[in-house]
Protein backbone atom coordinates (compact mmCIF):
# COMPACT_ATOMS: atom_id res chain seq x y z
CA UNK A 1 0.00 0.00 0.00
CA UNK A 2 1.59 3.47 -0.67
CA UNK A 3 1.63 6.07 1.79
CA UNK A 4 -0.80 8.91 1.70
CA UNK A 5 0.72 11.64 -0.68
CA UNK A 6 3.67 9.40 -2.03
CA UNK A 7 4.09 9.24 -6.07
CA UNK A 8 4.46 6.25 -8.61
CA UNK A 9 8.14 6.59 -9.34
CA UNK A 10 7.30 5.06 -12.80
CA UNK A 11 4.73 7.29 -13.42
CA UNK A 12 4.59 10.31 -16.38
CA UNK A 13 3.28 13.64 -15.90
CA UNK A 14 0.18 15.55 -17.64
CA UNK A 15 -0.32 18.87 -16.51
CA UNK A 16 -3.82 19.71 -17.46
CA UNK A 17 -4.47 23.68 -16.38
CA UNK A 18 -3.07 24.13 -12.68
CA UNK A 19 -3.70 20.20 -11.96
CA UNK A 20 -0.71 17.74 -12.04
CA UNK A 21 -1.87 14.78 -12.70
CA UNK A 22 0.93 11.42 -12.56
CA UNK A 23 -0.17 8.76 -15.44
CA UNK A 24 -1.23 5.62 -13.60
CA UNK A 25 -1.90 1.90 -14.61
CA UNK A 26 -4.76 0.20 -12.74
CA UNK A 27 -3.81 -3.13 -13.34
CA UNK A 28 0.17 -3.38 -13.93
CA UNK A 29 3.03 -4.08 -11.43
CA UNK A 30 3.71 -0.15 -11.52
CA UNK A 31 0.41 0.30 -9.39
CA UNK A 32 0.33 -0.79 -5.92
CA UNK A 33 -1.29 -3.61 -4.59
CA UNK A 34 -3.35 -3.81 -1.26
CA UNK A 35 -2.04 -6.59 0.61
CA UNK A 36 -4.79 -8.00 2.15
CA UNK A 37 -7.22 -10.32 -0.03
CA UNK A 38 -11.25 -10.49 -0.39
CA UNK A 39 -13.43 -13.19 0.24
CA UNK A 40 -15.74 -13.50 -3.41
CA UNK A 41 -19.31 -14.32 -2.63
CA UNK A 42 -18.88 -18.24 -3.51
CA UNK A 43 -16.28 -17.97 -0.74
CA UNK A 44 -13.05 -18.01 -2.78
CA UNK A 45 -10.57 -15.62 -1.06
CA UNK A 46 -8.86 -13.44 -4.35
CA UNK A 47 -6.61 -10.91 -3.83
CA UNK A 48 -7.92 -7.58 -5.01
CA UNK A 49 -6.84 -5.98 -8.29
CA UNK A 50 -4.91 -3.04 -8.17
CA UNK A 51 -6.26 0.67 -7.07
CA UNK A 52 -5.36 3.53 -8.95
CA UNK A 53 -1.69 5.13 -7.25
CA UNK A 54 -1.75 7.98 -4.82
CA UNK A 55 0.53 9.96 -7.48
CA UNK A 56 -2.98 10.41 -9.84
CA UNK A 57 -3.52 13.44 -8.09
CA UNK A 58 -0.56 14.25 -5.85
CA UNK A 59 -2.10 17.16 -4.23
CA UNK A 60 -4.90 15.05 -2.70
CA UNK A 61 -4.35 12.81 0.30
CA UNK A 62 -5.15 9.02 -0.49
CA UNK A 63 -5.88 5.88 1.08
CA UNK A 64 -6.34 2.69 -0.55
CA UNK A 65 -8.80 -0.27 0.51
CA UNK A 66 -9.71 -3.47 -0.59
CA UNK A 67 -13.38 -3.30 -1.33
CA UNK A 68 -16.25 -6.16 -1.58
CA UNK A 69 -19.72 -6.29 -3.37
CA UNK A 70 -21.04 -5.26 0.45
CA UNK A 71 -19.52 -2.01 -0.22
CA UNK A 72 -19.98 -1.47 -4.12
CA UNK A 73 -23.83 -2.48 -2.88
CA UNK A 74 -24.34 -0.29 -0.26
CA UNK A 75 -23.71 2.94 -2.20
CA UNK A 76 -27.03 2.28 -4.28
CA UNK A 77 -30.31 3.79 -3.94
CA UNK A 78 -31.57 -0.25 -4.10
CA UNK A 79 -28.30 -2.12 -2.65
CA UNK A 80 -30.15 -5.64 -2.61
CA UNK A 81 -31.12 -5.54 -6.37
CA UNK A 82 -27.11 -4.45 -6.69
CA UNK A 83 -25.80 -6.92 -5.18
CA UNK A 84 -27.63 -9.53 -6.79
CA UNK A 85 -26.30 -8.16 -9.72
CA UNK A 86 -23.10 -8.29 -8.66
CA UNK A 87 -23.10 -12.14 -7.90
CA UNK A 88 -25.20 -12.91 -11.15
CA UNK A 89 -22.03 -10.95 -12.96
CA UNK A 90 -19.85 -13.31 -11.38
CA UNK A 91 -17.47 -10.00 -9.34
CA UNK A 92 -14.91 -11.31 -7.81
CA UNK A 93 -12.98 -8.67 -6.00
CA UNK A 94 -12.05 -4.75 -6.27
CA UNK A 95 -9.79 -1.84 -4.90
CA UNK A 96 -10.73 1.54 -3.98
CA UNK A 97 -8.29 4.79 -3.21
CA UNK A 98 -10.45 7.67 -1.68
CA UNK A 99 -8.40 11.20 -2.20
CA UNK A 100 -9.80 13.95 0.28
CA UNK A 101 -8.29 17.91 0.24
CA UNK A 102 -9.33 20.83 1.30
CA UNK A 103 -8.53 23.55 -1.52
CA UNK A 104 -8.93 22.61 -5.55
CA UNK A 105 -11.22 22.13 -7.52
CA UNK A 106 -12.02 18.71 -5.76
CA UNK A 107 -13.26 17.34 -1.75
CA UNK A 108 -13.05 13.94 -2.57
CA UNK A 109 -12.47 11.49 -5.46
CA UNK A 110 -13.06 7.72 -5.26
CA UNK A 111 -10.78 6.05 -8.00
CA UNK A 112 -12.11 2.25 -8.04
CA UNK A 113 -11.20 -1.16 -10.08
CA UNK A 114 -13.53 -3.91 -9.63
CA UNK A 115 -12.64 -7.38 -11.43
CA UNK A 116 -14.78 -9.67 -12.64
CA UNK A 117 -14.84 -13.17 -13.55
CA UNK A 118 -15.32 -12.62 -17.34
CA UNK A 119 -15.42 -9.94 -19.44
CA UNK A 120 -19.14 -10.23 -20.13
CA UNK A 121 -19.70 -9.99 -16.55
CA UNK A 122 -18.12 -7.00 -16.37
CA UNK A 123 -20.44 -5.33 -19.01
CA UNK A 124 -23.41 -6.10 -17.45
CA UNK A 125 -22.28 -3.82 -14.63
CA UNK A 126 -21.45 -1.33 -16.92
CA UNK A 127 -24.57 -1.55 -18.32
CA UNK A 128 -26.21 -1.43 -14.93
CA UNK A 129 -24.48 1.51 -14.43
CA UNK A 130 -25.44 3.40 -17.95
CA UNK A 131 -29.09 3.14 -16.33
CA UNK A 132 -28.95 3.89 -12.72
CA UNK A 133 -26.26 5.98 -11.99
CA UNK A 134 -29.04 7.87 -10.66
CA UNK A 135 -28.93 5.74 -7.72
CA UNK A 136 -25.30 6.22 -7.04
CA UNK A 137 -24.80 10.35 -7.22
CA UNK A 138 -28.56 11.58 -7.44
CA UNK A 139 -30.40 13.09 -10.49
CA UNK A 140 -28.13 13.09 -13.38
CA UNK A 141 -27.06 14.22 -16.70
CA UNK A 142 -24.52 13.07 -19.42
CA UNK A 143 -21.55 15.15 -20.08
CA UNK A 144 -19.26 14.50 -22.79
CA UNK A 145 -15.39 15.28 -23.51
CA UNK A 146 -13.07 14.13 -26.20
CA UNK A 147 -10.83 11.37 -26.75
CA UNK A 148 -12.60 9.57 -23.82
CA UNK A 149 -12.67 5.47 -23.29
CA UNK A 150 -14.94 3.88 -25.61
CA UNK A 151 -18.06 3.12 -24.27
CA UNK A 152 -17.59 5.12 -21.46
CA UNK A 153 -20.55 6.14 -18.89
CA UNK A 154 -19.95 9.57 -18.36
CA UNK A 155 -22.34 11.80 -16.34
CA UNK A 156 -23.01 14.20 -13.48
CA UNK A 157 -25.11 15.59 -10.65
CA UNK A 158 -25.28 19.34 -10.25
CA UNK A 159 -26.02 21.44 -6.92
CA UNK A 160 -29.42 22.31 -6.56
CA UNK A 161 -29.35 25.21 -4.02
CA UNK A 162 -32.06 22.91 -2.00
CA UNK A 163 -28.72 22.07 0.71
CA UNK A 164 -25.94 24.59 1.39
CA UNK A 165 -23.64 21.18 1.78
CA UNK A 166 -24.54 19.85 -1.86
CA UNK A 167 -21.83 20.10 -4.35
CA UNK A 168 -21.60 19.16 -8.39
CA UNK A 169 -20.83 15.55 -8.12
CA UNK A 170 -19.21 13.75 -11.56
CA UNK A 171 -19.03 9.57 -12.35
CA UNK A 172 -17.57 8.24 -15.29
CA UNK A 173 -16.99 4.37 -15.62
CA UNK A 174 -15.78 2.24 -18.26
CA UNK A 175 -14.87 -1.29 -19.14
CA UNK A 176 -11.47 -2.88 -19.61
CA UNK A 177 -11.36 -6.39 -20.26
CA UNK A 178 -13.01 -7.99 -16.74
CA UNK A 179 -12.66 -5.19 -15.30
CA UNK A 180 -14.37 -2.04 -14.46
CA UNK A 181 -12.82 0.94 -13.69
CA UNK A 182 -14.48 4.39 -12.38
CA UNK A 183 -13.40 7.46 -10.91
CA UNK A 184 -16.12 9.68 -8.96
CA UNK A 185 -14.93 13.42 -7.95
CA UNK A 186 -17.14 15.71 -6.25
CA UNK A 187 -16.61 19.53 -4.89
CA UNK A 188 -17.15 22.91 -5.00
CA UNK A 189 -15.42 23.98 -8.18
CA UNK A 190 -15.76 20.31 -10.06
CA UNK A 191 -15.76 20.56 -13.49
CA UNK A 192 -15.83 18.33 -16.66
CA UNK A 193 -12.38 19.17 -17.60
CA UNK A 194 -10.11 17.55 -14.52
CA UNK A 195 -12.18 14.74 -14.28
CA UNK A 196 -11.97 13.55 -18.23
CA UNK A 197 -8.00 14.09 -17.78
CA UNK A 198 -8.13 11.45 -14.92
CA UNK A 199 -10.41 9.18 -17.15
CA UNK A 200 -8.09 9.74 -20.25
CA UNK A 201 -4.78 9.01 -18.27
CA UNK A 202 -5.76 5.76 -17.10
CA UNK A 203 -7.39 4.85 -19.66
CA UNK A 204 -4.13 4.97 -21.78
CA UNK A 205 -2.06 3.10 -19.58
CA UNK A 206 -4.03 0.48 -18.79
Amino acid sequence: MSAPGQGNPRGHRLRVGFLTITVFSAVTACAPRSSNPVNTADGVTQAPPAAPGAAAIPWMRSTEEPIDAQLVSSGALHPEELATLLTQAGFRSGAERIFTARRGPFSRVEARSLAFGSSAGAGTYLSWLRGHASELIGQTEPVAAPRLPAGVVFVRHLATGCCHEEVPVYLAAWQRGPLVLSVRASGRAADVSPVAAIVRTVDREV
